[in-house]
């Protein structure tokens, strides 16, 4: 309602006559919705009432997005007296049925709270939830825990199936979580996969592919040449075959998360083998007996009926997520409410606790009794006592793919589109919707999702029971609706609003469009026979183009090859996610820019490399997401410049702008690419100084890495910097920057820095690291977010990293070798890096740190350093001094989530050590935070440069050798390194590594890549002790540094990064 009232005055401007009085009857309509909304409890003549008035309403904004002024006056005059008589007709009905006087006092509530988000603050998110506290801690699961492990580790060679059986909220789920990570380590690989209703089975075994297997992607020569890409190509029957076959040789321990079909468990079990003398484990949760009974066939299984919890443990639960300073208040009702909790349950307990926690949250004491619905009631309870714009984004999650994480940015962003979030003086709708979902966390109804990359939630899942409640809820109110009734034929009464289409196979989800239906709808107008049949099918196809003919919101997931034409079928879209399909093409684009009232679109993750012209036409346009896609240039624009959002991965600027300085609302603007063939460093600093509403930039830097930089590129550069620091900007993203260009930001900011900064993010190069920490980066007091690699982490580097006032979270990358010889020759020994108070990093929540070479930079964490750490990963390689690589984490007294990555040989005996000493320390941590172990393959930890998988052809930098003078003149080269390939022209692995050795070469420029056939040039094969191919040489001054054998990407490149580092330190 609010969004079509700030949409009247356009029509009240062009028809003020035929408009008059419009407003009024709609505001009086407005109150009304808005005093039932309100109540707690409704009759089905108030929610039917409810429902046709939000048609009309629907109806009318869809008739004035649409551009009345383009019919004849007639027409419009016509309409508005149809939509006159509509708003009449929903008056005269709630006073012929007498629906204000069934409001009374005991179906209402009083509550402050429930007053319009206008006149409420913005909230805070709960501190407690922000850094990954786990939304439900195993509270009087200790003794059930020990039986399932007892159960799961008991001495038997052969495959074995535990289940936990219970109803929805009880915490299976957190209990299998608890299980999973205290196991995980007993086995040679594991997977954890959430399962829900309607799961694919071919994507829930490609989870448990790449969970078993985390660097497949490196080992071709397993996989015949496919690589992930080709993953998603597979048939069911290949990703079985694939996971069968890695498995047969390891043990493993699998965890299914919400298993609700015997079907489904069938088909996932004919992938993991059933295998003598490997002590397989799978654990499975559901909420079904028949199920649980059916999945444990063998007399060794075993099904664990899991209980409530008890009086006390209930008790322990609900203070625990209650406030401190609301303990004392709460002390007196808890009982009642445990009562109304179901006795026990802790889904119901958590949500109870965060609704009461709220001084002005209002509970009718009649509802204080437990029910046979008691986990619907407290749903409800609690949905009530959202603040009425909060209540419709709240239903909005229903229009989501199910058992996904749902991103915070894709959530907020459609909220806007959709009109669901209301605006704020002083506020942006950004910062109004953050609010809002920081709220629905707060109240436990949503669940926040984290990324290694922040220190705050990126996104968010729902827990099924929520979910079951959300979709009921949004089907009584036609809200969303869901995409399997369409399917089946079971028609909603009232007309789809918004939908998720399920475009994947068909017998995996709900698919529309793969079934049959679909076919027919596209052949239709060429058969001209029609069997009973076919008239049959021809029915539903027209039903289902009647119901989705007014859909405002439109997700598709899987293989939309076969969509319908969007034009012909969606006219009224305003909002259309494609994000991650598949067989996408960009013919199929073209009609997307006829969608004239279009206001998102994201197209991340799809297979599109260029954008068609009238898409940058739409007039309504303002959100426009090209993530993970291959589109780097934009056409011209020729739109009204309501483009608000523009998002990619890298746009080039071409000219002063590009057409772009005329998005006079762009706000958010990540990323642009800098560098190399990408935009010019003077272009991106025009569009700055023109964009006055540019709030978010990001920008990617490819400047190729010659001795020294351009001075135009310097000066181009810099002036960029200095636009940035004169801007309205609060959140910069500068990614890839060059370290040696760090003095620019440090210069340039000394005089005039960004006034209004929330959000600092730098990543600097990892292609040439510094030697040590750059001492100049501690004036970069706006910081916030830091990932940086260096060759040696010291004292002076730390010191500098924890003098920036504002830094939240540090990524520190040590590419330390193993031995660091010093002015005599003689190599040091390794030393400890301690962190204590004096070092700063007062604000530090989460650390990540990284050291290629184990024990050669430790950390030791004295008493009071880091005391707001809530986070901390390290990944280390593993050797015999690793067992004691990390002290002190017992002092950490924010701590709530530890997780050590630890790269390993699969047969290596030093891992378990190292384990257990982080254990104890762990366990000495009075907060008790969450520990997780991961164990990789040895050489992994560099990060990746781009898609290895994919690196395209391009013209060649390597050198052939092709007689032994080349060879001598080509090693006499004593300022560079030298990257040799030996190389065969029979050997399989040299021709798949050949075009990624291309790409390395033009990377590159200071180093020099040769290649040498083994075949060709035998003498020069014997005599460096070449005895295959591929192997690689790394030389310099005649002198062998290292060596690498086999196709592996990222060791080749992790390898030259480090030569490289160290001959420039040199």
């Amino acid at each position: 309602m609010n969004s079509l009232l700030d949409k009247l005055g356009v029509l009240e401007n062009q028809y003020p006559d035929l408009a008059e009085g419009v407003r009024e009857s709609l505001m009086s309509l407005s109150d009304v919705l808005h005093s039932f909304a309100r109540q707690r409890m409704r009759n089905s003549l108030i929610n039917e009432w409810m429902l046709q008035v939000r048609e009309v309403v629907y109806d009318m904004e869809d008739w004035i997005d649409g551009d009345p002024s383009k019919a004849k006056l007639d027409d419009v005059e016509e309409q508005i007296e149809e939509f006159k008589g509509q708003i009449q007709g929903a008056r005269d009905r709630c006073t012929r049925y007498g629906l204000l006087s069934s409001t009374t006092p005991s179906t209402s509530t009083t509550c402050p709270l429930q007053d319009d988000a206008e006149t409420r603050e913005s909230v805070a998110m709960d501190p407690k939830l922000l850094h990954g506290e786990a939304p439900c801690r195993l509270v009087g699961r200790d003794e059930p825990r020990n039986v399932l492990v007892n159960h799961l580790m008991v001495q038997e060679e052969r495959r074995k199936v535990v289940c936990i059986v219970g109803t929805g909220g009880i915490g299976k789920s957190t209990l299998a979580t608890g299980i999973y990570r205290q196991l995980q380590g007993q086995f040679s690989c594991g997977a954890f996969v959430h399962l829900g209703r309607n799961p694919s089975v071919k994507t829930t075994l490609i989870s448990i592919l790449k969970q078993v297997m985390p660097d497949w992607h490196c080992e071709e020569y397993l996989w015949n040449g496919y690589n992930s890409e080709d993953m998603e190509a597979w048939d069911e029957k290949k990703v079985i075959n694939k996971l069968w076959a890695f498995l047969k040789t390891k043990s493993y321990f699998v965890v299914l998360v919400d298993m609700r079909s015997i079907w489904t468990w069938k088909k996932i079990s004919c992938a993991l083998p059933n295998k003598d003398k490997f002590a397989d484990r799978i654990l499975i949760t559901t909420c079904t007996t028949d199920v649980a009974e059916s999945c444990c066939i063998h007399p060794s299984d075993f099904v664990h009926p899991m209980e409530r919890l008890s009086e006390k443990d209930s008790k322990t639960l609900f203070h625990s997520k209650v406030p401190v300073s609301e303990q004392h208040r709460l002390l007196e009702v808890s009982d009642d409410m445990l009562e109304m909790c179901g006795g026990g349950v802790p889904l119901a307990i958590t949500i109870t606790a965060a609704l009461l926690s709220r001084k002005s949250a209002c509970l009718p004491p009649d509802q204080c009794h437990s029910t046979p619905q008691w986990m619907r009631k407290v749903l409800e309870i609690s949905y009530d006592d959202l603040p009425l714009p909060l209540k419709s984004c709240f239903l909005y999650l229903s229009a989501f793919p199910g058992n996904r994480t749902i991103k915070k940015d894709h959530l907020i962003r459609r909220w806007e589109a959709e009109g669901l979030i209301a605006k704020r003086d002083g506020e942006s709708l950004w910062e109004t919707g953050e609010s809002y979902f920081n709220e629905l966390i707060n109240r436990r109804l949503i669940q926040p999702a984290f990324d290694d990359d922040n220190d705050e939630p990126t996104g968010c899942t729902v827990h099924g029971v929520v979910l079951d409640f959300m979709e009921s809820l949004s089907a009584e109110e036609n809200f969303t609706t869901e995409g399997g009734k369409l399917k089946c034929g079971l028609f909603p009464y009232e007309r789809v609003r918004r939908i998720c289409l399920d475009c994947g196979q068909e017998d995996e989800g709900d698919a529309l469009f793969s079934s049959k239906y679909y076919c027919s709808l596209e052949q239709k107008s060429r058969e001209e026979d029609s069997t009973s049949e076919e008239s049959s099918v021809c029915d539903q196809d027209k039903a289902i183009s009647l119901h989705l003919s007014q859909v405002r919101s439109l997700t598709f997931c899987g293989d939309v090859g076969r969509i319908p034409d969007l034009l012909d079928h969606f006219k009224l879209v305003r909002v259309l996610d494609l994000s991650d399909v598949k067989r996408l093409q960009n013919k199929q684009l073209g009609s997307i820019g006829s969608l004239s009232l279009l206001r998102y679109l994201a197209l991340g993750g799809a297979d599109v490399t260029e954008l068609p012209q009238q898409i940058m036409e739409l007039d309504h346009l303002s959100t426009l997401d090209l993530r993970q896609t291959e589109v780097n240039e934009l056409p011209e624009f020729k739109g009204t410049g309501k483009l608000v959002c523009l998002l990619a991965n890298g746009l080039t600027i071409r000219g002063q702008g590009g057409g772009m300085g005329e998005m006079e609302n762009l706000e958010e603007l990540s990323t642009v690419c800098l560098g190399g063939d990408g935009s010019l460093a003077d272009n991106v600093a025009g569009l700055v100084s023109k964009l006055m509403r540019l709030r978010m930039l990001g920008v990617r830097f490819r400047i190729t890495y010659n001795s020294t930089a351009k001075e135009a590129e310097r000066q181009g550069i810099k002036h960029l910097v200095e636009e940035v620091g004169k801007s309205n900007l609060q959140f910069l993203f500068l990614d890839e920057y060059p370290h040696r260009l760090l003095d620019l930001l440090v210069d340039c900011w000394s005089h005039v820095r960004p006034r209004y900064l929330r959000k600092f993010e730098l990543r600097l190069d990892w292609l040439l690291c510094p030697l040590k920490v750059p001492q100049d980066i501690s004036f970069l007091v706006d910081l916030t977010h830091l990932h940086i690699g260096v060759s040696i982490v010291d004292a002076e580097g730390v010191s500098a990293l924890g003098g920036l006032p504002k830094l939240v979270l540090l990524k520190l990358h040590s590419l330390r070798p193993q031995h660091v010889y010093g002015l005599t020759g003689e190599p040091q020994s390794p030393a400890r890096l301690s962190v204590s108070s004096k070092d700063g990093f007062q604000r530090l929540k989460v650390f990540w740190y990284v050291c290629e070479h184990g024990a050669w930079t430790g950390l030791q964490f004295e008493e009071g350093s880091m005391p707001h750490l809530r986070r901390l990963l390290i990944d280390f390689q593993s050797s015999e001094d690793t067992d004691h690589f990390v002290l002190g984490i017992q002092h950490f007294s924010c701590l709530v989530q530890v997780r050590a990555t630890i790269y390993c040989e699969p047969t290596s005996t030093t891992v378990s050590a190292a384990e257990t000493h982080i254990r104890d320390q762990v366990s000495q941590n009075p907060n008790n935070p969450l520990l997780e172990f991961n164990r990789k393959r040895r050489g992994r930890l560099v990060r990746r440069l781009g898609p290895l998988s994919n690196v395209k052809e391009q013209p060649s930098a390597v050198i052939k050798i092709r007689s032994l003078d080349d060879w001598t003149m080509m090693i006499e080269q004593d300022n560079k390194l030298l990257v040799i390939e030996f190389t065969a022209s029979w050997c399989g692995a040299s021709s798949i590594i050949a075009p990624f050795f291309a790409h390395l070469a033009n990377r590159f420029p200071d180093a020099i890549f040769l290649e040498v056939d083994i075949d060709d040039m035998k003498y020069i094969a014997e005599a460096y002790e070449v005895d295959g191919a591929p192997m690689f040489l790394f030389m310099n001054k005649r002198e062998v540094k290292d060596t690498l054998r086999g196709a592996h990407k990222e060791e080749l490149l992790e390898k030259i990064q480090l030569q490289m580092a160290l001959l420039v330190d040199k």
